[in-house]
């Protein structure tokens, strides 16, 4: 995969769920998590659905409320298998409407994963029969475990190396079964975004359950951009203890120049220890945030 040089000349991401809608506020929170993307490139615009929330209704619901159009959905970007990324993707494909629409995720996305605590639960893609049910609604499965350019200055990550093995997927015991034998399940399906801007990569993630410093690293490795102006999503970092928040704040606060967004799974311990030592840099996200970046 060669990086494709360009960068992209307007971006907006706008929450279209998480776990908290804010106060006072008009759109509806689930505990899962969906990005719209609206990318302009050499004038030409594109729009991303990166994840697609535990159920379609709440997302669907708000995309109303914020007067977007899921029929403008270009592509579909998968984060990684587990339900409140991928339960609303049947019903979201329906209501985009197109035939062929591309859904880019890793090779292993229908695995099957669960945890045994405190009770056996599948956790991954729901319904054995997915994969066919959301092709029929238009679908077109992409599954890569490779980057793929998804346009001038727009890189889907593949298998994020795991250089810090310490960024494990905090608090949480998942396996899978390979070949008929039960073992732990890293979530080696774990994938993000990279866009290129004039002032640097932005980058998205679901969870970052490869660790948000691997994932930073990884696309400054295959970009070549040394600068990250900004991160979005969540970082996973509920139920890790405190040297693993402070090494993490400590390495976005050398790796990130501008704003850092985070939310769903990211733990309300690490949130006020972010907001406390990066203090404006910082925001937590909800339903209905926008983050319009200022490119020019």
């Amino acid at each position: 995969m060669e990086w494709r040089e360009g960068r992209v000349e307007a971006l907006t991401i706008t929450v279209l769920i998480d776990d908290q809608a804010g106060m006072n506020s008009p759109y509806l929170a689930q505990h899962s998590v969906s990005f719209l993307l609206e990318i302009t490139i050499k004038e030409e615009q594109r729009t991303v659905l990166f994840d697609a929330g535990a159920d379609s209704g709440p997302v669907l619901a708000n995309m109303k409320t914020a007067g977007l159009d899921p029929t403008r959905v270009d592509l579909i970007v998968l984060s990684h298998s587990h339900y409140d990324h991928t339960g609303g993707l049947e019903g979201l494909v329906r209501a985009i409407g197109k035939k062929d629409l591309p859904i880019i995720a890793h090779s292993q996305l229908f695995r099957t994963t669960f945890i045994t605590e405190p009770f056996f639960r599948h956790v991954g893609i729901t319904g054995a029969d997915a994969k066919r049910k959301i092709e029929e609604a238009g679908g077109r499965w992409i599954l890569s475990d490779e980057p793929i350019m998804l346009g001038t200055g727009l890189l889907y990550s593949g298998t994020v190396p795991r250089c810090h093995n310490h960024e494990s997927a905090a608090g949480m015991k998942l396996f899978q079964i390979q070949e008929n034998k039960v073992l732990p399940d890293d979530i080696d399906d774990d994938v993000s975004l990279y866009i290129n801007t004039p002032k640097g990569l932005v980058v998205v993630t679901g969870c970052a359950h490869a660790g948000i410093v691997n994932i930073l690293e990884y696309g400054r490795q295959l970009t070549g951009k040394d600068q990250i102006f900004s991160v979005v999503g969540g970082f996973h970092l509920t139920g890790a203890d405190d040297s693993r928040i402070d090494w993490t704040i400590a390495c976005l606060q050398s790796l990130v120049t501008e704003k850092i967004y985070s939310g769903h799974c990211t733990g309300l311990k690490a949130e006020g220890r972010l907001l406390e030592r990066l203090g404006e840099r910082y925001r937590s996200f909800h339903s209905g945030k926008q983050i319009r970046f200022k490119l020019d």
